[in-house]
Parts: C-alpha cells; sequence; structure tokens
C-alpha cells in the first residue's frame, strides 16, 4: 500500500487556475454581448417600419448617461422607434449629438438627419446631424454660426423645410440627372460615329470645339438650378404631403435614373438617325468637322431645348441664359475659324456653314423639334397612364391658381 500513496488521482481532471477560468468568463460574456447586439441590430428595422403607438418618451440627462455600448444604444432605439415622439430633457451638449448618431449608425438605410438649436449648448447636435438649423435668439449667435441654414424664428422652419427644401432638392436632382443626360447623348453620337469610321477611333468633334461642351450648356441648367419653381410656395405649405418628394427621394431613385439613361439614349438615336441616315447625302461634300461642328451645334441646341422643357419658371435671367448660351455658341465658332495660326484644320469651318440652309434648318428646328417632340410625347403618355406624384402636384396648384381648367387635358 506504500508504493502507491504518492502517486496523483486519475478519475477527474484539474480545475484551471483562477486567473483562466476569469479569461474564459470574459471571452463569454463578450460572446454573448455581441450575440445580443447582432439580434438587436436584426430587430431595429423592423422596429423602425413599425406603425408607432401612442406614446411619448421622456428622457433626462441622468438616464441617457447609461446609453454608453452599442447594446444600450440599440435597445434605447428599438423602444424610441415604437413611440410617437422622443422628448430629452437636461441633457447635456455631448448627450444630444448622441442621440442624432445613434440614428445614424444603426438605422439602415442611414436617414438624413436634421438637429435644430438655438444656444451654445446645441452646437455639438449641430455638428453630428448632416444638416444643422440655428436660430438666431436671445441665446445668441452660437448655433447659427455653426449650422448650414440659420432662420430668426422657430416658425421659419415650417416654410424652410415644405417649400425651399423641396424646391432646392428637386433643382439639385435635376441639375444632377441633366448633366449625366448631356454627356451620354455626346458620347452615343460619338459611339454611333465610330461605326462609320471604321472603328478608327477618329472624333468627328475638333479638340477645342469637344472642350466647349460645357460652357456652351452650363448657362440655363444654372439659371433653373438656382430658379425653377414647380409648384407655387402656398401650395406647398398649405400641402405638407408634397415634401414626401425629397424625403423618399422620388427623383433619385434607380427607376427615375434608368429613365433618364433611357432618354439619353434615345437623344443620341435621334441625332444619329436625322444626320447620319436621313440627311446623309446632303453632307456627302462635307469635311470631317463641318460635319461634327454641325451635329454638334445642333445637338447642343436640342440639349438646351431639354433644359427648357424642364423648366417650371422663365424669367429673364431664363431668357438671357439661353440667350448668351446659343449666340456665345456660334459666336465662338466663327472667331475660332478666322486664324488660321491657332488651328489649321478649323479654318473656315464656320464661314462654310454659316453659308449653308441645312445647318441653319438643323440647328434651329430639326434638332430641338425633334427631340422635344419625344419627350413631350413621353410625357403625355406618362400623365395619362402613370402621372407621378409630382405631376398631380403641378397640376392641383395650377388648378387652385386657376392657371388650368378642370376639364383642359393638356
Amino acid at each position: 500500500g506504500g508504493g502507491g500513496g504518492g502517486g496523483k488521482p486519475h478519475g477527474r481532471a484539474s480545475p484551471p487556475p483562477p486567473a483562466q477560468r476569469a479569461s474564459l468568463s470574459a471571452e463569454e460574456e463578450e460572446a454573448a454581448r455581441l450575440e445580443r447586439v447582432r439580434v438587436l441590430q436584426g430587430r431595429t428595422p423592423e422596429a423602425v417600419r413599425a406603425p408607432k403607438l401612442h406614446v411619448c418618451l421622456v428622457l433626462d440627462g441622468v438616464s441617457l448617461a447609461h446609453v454608453d455600448d452599442p447594446e444600450t444604444e440599440l435597445r434605447l432605439l428599438l423602444v424610441a422607434s415604437r413611440c410617437r415622439s422622443v422628448v430629452a430633457c437636461r441633457a447635456s451638449p455631448l448627450q444630444k449629438a448622441t442621440l442624432v448618431r445613434i440614428h445614424q449608425e444603426h438605422i439602415r438605410p442611414p436617414p438624413v438627419a436634421l438637429s435644430i438649436g438655438d444656444g451654445a449648448n446645441d452646437v455639438s447636435m449641430i455638428q453630428q446631424a448632416d444638416v444643422g438649423v440655428g436660430i438666431v435668439g436671445k441665446e445668441g449667435r452660437q448655433a447659427a454660426n455653426t449650422a448650414d441654414f440659420a432662420i430668426g424664428q422657430f416658425r421659419f422652419l415650417q416654410r424652410l423645410l415644405l417649400v425651399h427644401g423641396r424646391w432646392n432638392y428637386r433643382r439639385q436632382a435635376t441639375v444632377f440627372l441633366y448633366s449625366m443626360h448631356k454627356n451620354m447623348v455626346l458620347t452615343f453620337t460619338l459611339f454611333w460615329f465610330t461605326y462609320l469610321s471604321a472603328a478608327s477611333g477618329t472624333s468627328m468633334y475638333e479638340s477645342l470645339v469637344y472642350t466647349s461642351f460645357n460652357f456652351a450648356l452650363f448657362l440655363p441648367i444654372v439659371a433653373y438650378g438656382i430658379l425653377d419653381q414647380d409648384i407655387s410656395a402656398d401650395y406647398a405649405m398649405h400641402h405638407p404631403e408634397t415634401y414626401s418628394t425629397g424625403r423618399l427621394n422620388t427623383q433619385l431613385d434607380l427607376f427615375r435614373i434608368a429613365w433618364w439613361i433611357g432618354n439619353a439614349i434615345m437623344y443620341a438615336v435621334i441625332l444619329c438617325l436625322l444626320f447620319f441616315v436621313a440627311l446623309d447625302e446632303s453632307f456627302e461634300d462635307y469635311g470631317l468637322y463641318s460635319l461634327g461642328t454641325l451635329v454638334f451645334a445642333a445637338m447642343c441646341q436640342a440639349l438646351q431645348g431639354k433644359a427648357l422643357f424642364l423648366s417650371h419658371t422663365v424669367t429673364w435671367f431664363h431668357v438671357g441664359a439661353f440667350a448668351i448660351s446659343i449666340g456665345g455658341l456660334l459666336l465662338f465658332f466663327l472667331v475660332y475659324n478666322l486664324n488660321p495660326a491657332v488651328t489649321f484644320i478649323f479654318f473656315g469651318v464656320a464661314d462654310f456653314l454659316y453659308s449653308e440652309a441645312i445647318f441653319w434648318l438643323s440647328f434651329l428646328i430639326l434638332a430641338p423639334v425633334s427631340t422635344i417632340m419625344f419627350d413631350l410625347t413621353a410625357f403625355a403618355v406618362q400623365s395619362a397612364w402613370a402621372p407621378t406624384k409630382e405631376t398631380l402636384y403641378r397640376e392641383r396648384d395650377a388648378l387652385a391658381r386657376g392657371a388650368l381648367k378642370a376639364d383642359q387635358w393638356w
């Protein structure tokens, strides 16, 4: 019996040391926390879309002090998303900014956060938000100096959002789509010409003429982007549902972008069929840059017509922008072709074109009328069979102002 007394028992494994047990416990707790966060993140989209309860959640600074990790932030967001409104009082500047950040980080797709404040304690919240509005009041101008927009009274916020916010969204969205559209039309005409030039890479546009494209077209769309008003301010103020245009991003969704891409392709097809097929025999004795300059000028005129077709407001500024763009393009051609020392290959091109009736017919009538008729037809079909909310808003506004009769189909 004495020989076996010094051996160790083999029936059970020895427990891990206390330090290792603490390490395992911390790892398990972290894994469990991450799993809870993952589950909460999966429930967040459903909670955000769920109907709101007629409940108001009130939070104070002491309560918000416990919101210090992602799990707690998600739990707060799940509760707050079901409430009709959330009021945070006695909150520090950092806590106000945290509330904005929680919505930006945990809601998908990320919302556009708007913060409104009137004092220095609102600066952090305004800086955290995507858009900040500062109110100039008794507490100074710190908030207004930090914000993107400054207003004198809180009641002005309604007009800032419903009227100017919607107008600006539509303008900027259309300017972006038009800029994409016009460059696609230019590219597609060159793509078509590639087959006529045996895929040699030859461009029918002289290099400096090609470079002038954006300069020839920027003024009309800039006028649109500054001044266009598709509905009146009174109608927008009395019908807040019109604000959904920007809130739902209806002007920059995939369908609208695809529509503009298709429209650009059709513009290029119309112009190429017109000049490379229908009028092909008329240009048999034209040089490369004579033909290219004619197509370029007619295309610019068609795209000017596109900007005019998009406009709902026409002022003297618009008229001046169109006149300067059209006249400036013709004057540029004329001056550029006078000096052979600048470019010999373009010498006399404008003089020749300006003496041809087909140039003026194409520039003033054929190209712009053809493309505008296509746009008008597409708009009439869409308005009759699948009108957008924006179209209905404009019609109701026109009826309310007496600018449109109830039985007037156009």
